[in-house]
């Protein structure tokens, strides 16, 4: 049960379940009304901790019990008016509390040395969690398949409840979801098949339902998809993030010769958190190498005539030689790193350059004021990892 997740790409999961919580809880009052703005008020703190990585899996169990509590004084079924939000959110925070504390990003990793931390979800917690959702999903399945209208097809597309589609087309989305979250479980067992079952399962999910009316439970289902989906599908080169020997193998040397150069600003606040955020998420340690701007390694590799036109923020240098500035050397890093951050590069892309450009270039007109200068060119880190910087 290998997996490419890092303590970033955690971070955005743990938000997004976390504003899925609020979002439960704000749908909760809009029906409930009454005892249910108590039940949002009581729940908005722990979902802030959550959000911001303080204390996180305290922050869920307490949100299981609040949630749990909630589901029971409903009475509620899976895909009801009230109780679409409870039991997809139920199996998130459950899955949840498998994962180690303080990846990379939240507020209990601030100010260590190591941004990375060592955090990583290892082959036993990435199983575990990977059967939580999955043993949930048959279930759904299960309660799902011994209800005739599931079996005949006549569930959701009813009432007039969501898009008007054809009797057997309505009747195909409705067997496709059922199938879906039966096969799950039998096609997570083996690895060859995971990745098919996560397919199969998540489209069924976020087509079929917001097609029949039940967009809540789709937005619900959210967190547990991203918490199963695998980085590694995604990965742009590199050795698997979690081959824990190689991993520590790899950190404490120096990186191949063919590793990029990203060049920053040694004054500049923001760009040592960019830094810092790179060799976070560069797990397998292979893909770059720092400097900054006006060293002696800039000098090397950056021909006289090209270094008045660099902007003092981040630059980098490709294998090829070819430098990229401002939002295309962002865009190029996120690439690089592979998994959910290579997802983030395409959704940028999309933008015209000129955009994101003048975005990158509001931002670094304002970072020393929004960040206060480093003591040091270089970032504090352990002494293995000050191998991938040079003068």
């Amino acid at each position: 049960m290998t997996n490419g997740w890092t303590g970033g790409q955690y971070s955005l999961v743990r938000i997004v379940l976390a504003a899925c919580m609020l979002g439960g809880g704000v749908a909760l009052v809009a029906t409930e009304g009454g005892w249910a703005w108590a039940a949002l008020a009581l729940i908005a703190p722990p979902a802030a901790a959550l959000a911001l990585g303080w204390h996180d899996r305290v922050a869920a169990a307490v949100l299981l019990v609040l949630w749990s509590a909630t589901l029971l004084l409903t009475r509620g079924v899976l895909l009801g008016e009230v109780t679409a939000w409870h039991w997809p959110l139920l199996v998130a925070l459950t899955a949840h509390l498998l994962v180690p504390p303080a990846p990379y990003g939240s507020l209990d990793a601030r100010g260590r040395l190591d941004p990375a931390g060592g955090w990583r979800i290892t082959a036993w917690t990435w199983g575990g969690i990977w059967a939580v959702i999955a043993l949930a999903h048959l279930a759904w399945g299960i309660a799902m398949a011994r209800q005739e209208t599931w079996r005949l097809g006549d569930a959701l597309f009813v009432n007039g409840r969501g898009v008007d589609l054809p009797e057997m087309v309505a009747r195909g989305l409705t067997w496709w979801l059922l199938g879906a979250w039966l096969l799950l479980a039998p096609l997570a067992a083996l690895p060859t098949t995971r990745a098919a079952g996560w397919a199969l399962a998540a489209g069924a999910s976020v087509i079929v339902l917001p097609l029949a009316g039940h967009g809540a439970a789709a937005l619900a289902l959210l967190p547990v998809y991203l918490m199963t989906f695998d980085p590694c599908w995604v990965v742009s080169r590199g050795p698997r993030h979690d081959a824990a020997p190689l991993l520590h193998r790899v950190l404490r040397e120096r990186p191949p010769a063919g590793a990029e150069v990203v060049f920053y600003d040694g004054n500049c606040g923001l760009c040592h958190h960019f830094v810092r955020f790179v060799l976070a998420e560069d797990a397998a340690g292979d893909r770059f190498v720092f400097a900054p701007l006006g060293g002696e390694r800039f000098r090397e590799l950056v021909p006289a005539p090209d270094r008045d036109a660099l902007p003092d923020s981040v630059v980098v240098r490709r294998a090829d030689g070819t430098l990229l500035v401002r939002s295309a050397a962002t865009m190029h890093v996120l690439a690089s790193l592979g998994g959910l951050w290579r997802v983030a590069a395409w959704v940028g892309a999309a933008a015209p350059r000129a955009v994101r450009d003048a975005a990158y270039d509001a931002i670094a007109a304002v970072r020393h004021r929004l960040f206060a200068p480093p003591v040091e060119a270089c970032p504090l880190l352990p002494a293995e990892l000050r191998g991938r910087f040079a003068a």
